[in-house]
Parts: C-alpha cells; structure tokens; sequence
C-alpha cells in the first residue's frame, strides 16, 4: 500500500501544472459548498432569533386602519381593551398582551459618550401591556423592566435594545439612568434588553399608557396588535373563527372580512420559513455538488490521458509481475490524493472566506453574520471522497485492463 502511495504521489509530482489545474475544480466546489451554506445558515440563524420566545401556542392579531361595509369605509379603532375582553370570553384564550408601535426620531440627552449621538437616529417606539413580558419572554440584561407601578402611573420609563443602545451613547455603554429625548419628550432608561432579544433590540419599550398620552398618540392605531397565548394549540383554527367573530360584532364590521383584523400564526409563519431555508439548503448543496461534479469529470479526464501516456509503463509494470489490482490500486490513490488534497484546500478557502465575511459583512445591515455548522463540512467532505472513488474507479478499471503485450508495443 504504501509503494502504491510513493507511485501516485510520484506521478501527481511529475506534472504539477496538469495536477493544480485539475485540483482546482474540487478546491472550488467544496468552498462553494462551505460559502452557500454559511450564508444561507446566517439567515436562518437570524430567523429563528427574530421568532424566539413565540410559541407554538400563541397567534397575534394585526389590526387594520379601517373595514368595508356595504362598500363604504369606516375607521376601526383600535381598543387596548379588546384584550380583556377576549381573554374574559373566549374558551381557548389563556392571556392576551397588547402592543402598539411608531416609529420616532430619538437622542441622548445625557450621557452621550461618541459624535453623531446627538443628531438622532430613527427607530420603534413599542407601547406595551405588562402581559405581553411573558408572552414575549421580555426581560433586561442592564437596570430592569418595566415595573407595574410604571403601568399605573403611566411613568415616563423606557427599556431600550442593546443596539439602540449602542447608536446613541456607544459601543460599550451602559446608560441605565440616562435620559432618551424622543420627539421632544424625556424619558428615562432604566433598562437594556439582551443580545437574543429579536427585533426588540431595535426598539424603545414602555408602558402603552405612556405611550399614548406622553407622545401624544391617543386614539391614532399606528401598528397596533394583540399577541394571544391559546390554552389548547391544535384548536387554533376554531379559536380564530371564535375571536373573529367576537371582535367584529365589538367593532360592527362583517365578521367574514379577514383585511379587518388579521390573524398571523407564529408557528405556521416559522414552518413555512423552516422549509423556505430547508429548500434554500438543498439549492445550495446541489450546486456544490454540481461544482465537485464538473471538477470530478476534469479528474478522470486528466486520468485517462494519464492512462493513455503510460501505456509502456503499465504493459512493463504487468509483464514484471504486477498484480490487476496494484495498477488498479494506483490509479484509484492518485484520483483520491488529487480530491483529498482538493477537498483539504477547499475547506481552509471556504472557512477563510467565511471568516472574512462574518468580519466584513457582518457589519451591513440587513446582512446576517454568516454561520459555519459542521454539517456542512462533513457534508462537503463526504461528498468530495464520493467524488474522488466515482472520478478514479473507470480511469483505474481501463489502465488496470491494459493487454501488456499490446502496451510494450505503444508508441
């Protein structure tokens, strides 16, 4: 075995441009695979984060400006009540909390510790129920959350996201106690939300009452919605009709007019991305694959002119005595050395381009920080060792089957 391996590598050595160039198909294809599957492994990571803390068991309900009846409009107006109202009343319905957002322009009065905080930046402000805590799986990393006298007194309190955070006073700080000047109004921070707090990390939280009469938003809907736990998950499409139709006869709109009132089901909203991200995995590994393919096809291309251009050797190899298996054995290690070298190579490429994305577009919004999972690397090994035995065994069967007497006569 070990001469068979001294014979391969030696015959790689003897033509290194040839062996680069054939190599290069599979360095490519497997960082491709590594690259694709990073990428796609970001998204989905960032995801699942923006669904973390909504259950399978809860559904939330997105309020419209306005219904039609009789083809005329007629504003709805949302009601922080409602809640209550179909927590009090409907069998399946555990807890409801309310939230309403709009979105401001916002500064650090104190505190501010880099330039540029002062001139402001825009995010969402989200008025909220103390239920919707629980229901969210809200809570603070820095100070505290909102508390229940801040609901009962409607105090001007906020709880910020890390990043906001991060904008307005810098990268490292901590401005549990400043004061956040939005539209004009102060207000204190008294709390800071996590690193895995989802799309809250780009928001401002503070009691709903707060949020109406300190920002002067009384009776204006902005993106209002009620997040509702249900007691029993699986009657969820006869809870829906029984909230529907509870709401419009509160709200005098048809109760078979679902643009009034929708209904968004996290768990069918995760699944449908779970399998969104699932297709874009298998899209991405086929053309990998297809990649180590075409590369496979310029391995045993490259064999079988080796096998033609050593057609003497072989014939004398056979003459003296080789065994079938030992000419086949060493055609079979060069395609292996050629795609295990190639799979080596394209695993370090793929993981250092990976490396330079996580550093570079990780900054950019909207990008998500790429994610390596050692599936994928098994994935792309697997895959590259199939290659290699699918690419050398026809070159290794021809040269093993060579008539020696026919090959000492080849030119």
């Amino acid at each position: 075995m070990l001469e068979l391996l001294k014979l391969a590598t030696a015959s790689l050595l003897n033509q290194r441009a040839r062996t680069f160039l054939t190599m290069f198909g599979i360095v490519w294809g497997i960082a491709a695979v590594i690259i694709l599957v990073s990428i796609v492994g970001g998204f989905k990571a960032e995801n699942d984060e923006m669904w973390l803390g909504m259950g399978i068991d809860k559904v939330q309900l997105r309020y419209s400006d306005s219904y039609e009846v009789a083809d005329t409009r007629y504003p709805l107006v949302a009601d922080a009540d409602d809640a209550d109202f179909i927590v009090a009343y409907s069998s399946n319905v555990r807890r409801a909390g309310v939230e309403q957002e709009e979105w401001r322009q916002m500064e650090a009065i104190t505190g501010a510790s880099h330039e540029g905080s002062a001139e402001g930046d825009w995010y969402g402000i989200v008025g909220m129920t103390p239920q919707l805590r629980e229901l969210r799986g809200l809570h603070a990393e820095h100070g505290r959350f909102l508390s229940a006298v801040d609901y009962d007194q409607a105090s001007k309190v906020v709880v910020i996201g890390n990043e906001v955070a991060k904008s307005l006073w810098g990268e490292d700080a901590v401005p549990v106690g400043e004061i956040l000047g939005i539209s004009g109004t102060n207000f204190t921070v008294v709390g800071i939300t996590p690193e895995d707090a989802g799309r809250m990390r780009w928001r401002v939280l503070m009691p709903l009452q707060t949020y109406e009469t300190s920002l002067g938003l009384v009776g204006q809907t902005g993106r209002f919605s009620i997040t509702v736990e249900m007691k029993d998950p699986e009657l969820y499409d006869q809870t829906v009709i029984e909230l529907r139709r509870m709401l419009a006869a509160r709200h005098g709109f048809d109760p078979s007019d679902e643009d009034a009132i929708r209904f968004e089901d996290f768990a069918r909203w995760r699944e449908q991305g779970q399998a969104v991200f699932l297709a874009m995995f298998v899209v991405f590994y086929f053309v990998g694959v297809m990649t180590l393919a075409i590369g496979a096809v310029g391995v045993m291309n490259i064999l079988l002119v080796s096998v033609r251009e050593r057609t003497r050797e072989i014939g004398l190899r056979k003459a003296l005595g080789a065994p079938k298996r030992s000419v086949l054995g060493q055609f079979l290690l060069e395609a292996l050395l050629l795609t295990t070298i190639g799979g080596i190579v394209g695993i370090a490429l793929g993981l250092s381009a990976v490396g330079f994305l996580r550093g570079t577009m990780g900054e950019v919004e909207g990008f998500p920080t790429p994610v390596v999972t050692m599936t994928s690397v098994y994935a792309a090994v697997a895959v590259n060792l199939v290659v290699g035995i699918l690419a050398g065994t026809y070159p290794a069967r021809q040269a093993s089957s060579v008539d020696p007497i026919v090959a000492l006569r080849a030119e």
